[in-house]
């Protein structure tokens, strides 16, 4: 007979029968009966009653709440009943002690790791049980594939608190840039192929040094990184890099990368960067803002409308003083008068320049402008 688990925290009702040697149930000897004491695995007492009968002569029920910090391990529920002769029978009932083991949702299994260049990086795959089949490809987004489709044998299985952990320790990571580990698995024979992406990052030195600027403007309240409302590190590194784009898209465009925005220009990129992150806080405030009205009071949770104003702020000094700045050093790279007989072209890496100068003076200068088309 399998034995009953109980989860940790769990109020659950025990159940026990007592009969005697031709089948007919015991009567006790008075209310006080039957007696019921849960033993932990070290044989301490948890906890003691009496038994409650149930619509089933002789078969007695008691509730317990199984402690959080119960041991996991097989534990005793013994019952104790004196009957009218004054004969004593004691019986012991076997229950198990487990976590609570919740089936890991998307958040759980899809994760996204930062880790820094030349370092190594354990992938994990955690469920309830072992899966019928099991593939790992990990590959780098910019090139080729790294590795594909690293079979179980290749990986370690660990059980840890009732789940089944499969890991595989990644070479070091020379290059800088985005990787994604995608693991297809099957549960049983017959249920079809699951897959779950995970994304490995090892960011470029730039955005480390700009890591707590960023979170210094958007996150002044220093929030805990496990409530809704705070900032990872991997959410930051995305904004960043949406930051950039955004940064290279002000006029005049550039092609700027991780590792050569000027740095007179990472205050911009500060700013763009915070300006796409609080974009998203804004969504995620505009879905949790509520209002509460009781009798005397009334509760308005909306921190929408004060985000709105700061992006706008925000979106003034990128128009009003960006522009411009970039345009300053469009100028200052280009220099005066160098456009020569190239057409103009307000792109940062599109810059003409000066090939040579003669000293030789020209003989037919208006000629001369006029094949350049600022001549008539």
């Amino acid at each position: 007979m399998a034995v009953p688990t109980y989860t940790r925290g769990s109020t659950v009702t025990l159940y026990h029968p007592f009969v005697g040697p031709t089948g007919d149930p015991i009567t006790p000897i008075d209310n006080s009966y039957p007696q019921v004491q849960i033993e932990a695995p070290d044989g301490s007492i948890m906890g003691s009653g009496v038994g409650q009968p149930t619509g089933t002569p002789g078969l007695w029920q008691w509730e317990y709440t199984v402690p959080m910090d119960g041991e996991c391990a097989n534990w005793q529920a013994v019952w104790s009943i004196t009957d009218l002769e004054l004969n004593s029978t004691v019986e012991k009932d076997v229950f198990k002690v487990v976590p609570e083991v919740v089936e890991p949702d998307g958040l759980d299994r899809t994760a996204t790791y930062l880790t820094m260049k030349g370092a190594t990086e354990r992938l994990l795959w955690k469920g309830t049980g072992d899966p019928d089949e099991l593939f790992l490809t990990f590959e780098c987004i910019q090139d080729e594939t790294y590795l594909d489709n690293i079979p179980i044998g290749d990986m370690t299985r660990v059980e840890q608190d009732c789940y089944v952990i499969y890991y595989y320790d990644t070479a070091a990571l020379t290059e800088e840039g985005d990787y994604m580990a995608t693991w297809r698995f099957r549960r049983t024979e017959t249920s079809m192929w699951e897959y779950n992406t995970q994304y490995l990052i090892v960011p470029w030195r730039s955005f480390w040094f700009n890591l707590p600027h960023l979170r210094m403007l958007v996150d002044k309240l220093n929030k805990v990184t496990t409530t809704p409302l705070s900032y990872l590190d991997s959410e930051l590194y995305k904004s960043m890099q949406q930051g950039l784009g955004l940064l290279n898209t002000v006029h005049p465009l550039t092609n700027w990368t991780w590792m050569n925005v000027p740095a007179q220009f990472y205050p911009w990129w500060v700013l763009c960067s915070g300006l796409w992150a609080l974009t998203s806080r804004q969504i995620l405030e505009i879905e949790v803002q509520h209002t509460a009205s009781g009798q005397t009071v009334t509760l308005e949770y909306d921190h929408a409308s004060p985000l709105s104003e700061i992006i706008s702020r925000w979106q003034d000094m990128i128009r009003d003083w960006m522009m411009p700045a970039k345009l300053a050093a469009y100028r200052q790279s280009a220099g005066p008068g160098m456009v020569a007989v190239r057409p103009y072209r307000a792109t940062y890496n599109q810059r003409v320049f000066r090939m040579a100068q003669s000293a030789t003076a020209l003989q037919d200068f208006p000629a001369l402008l006029g094949q350049l088309g600022i001549w008539w």
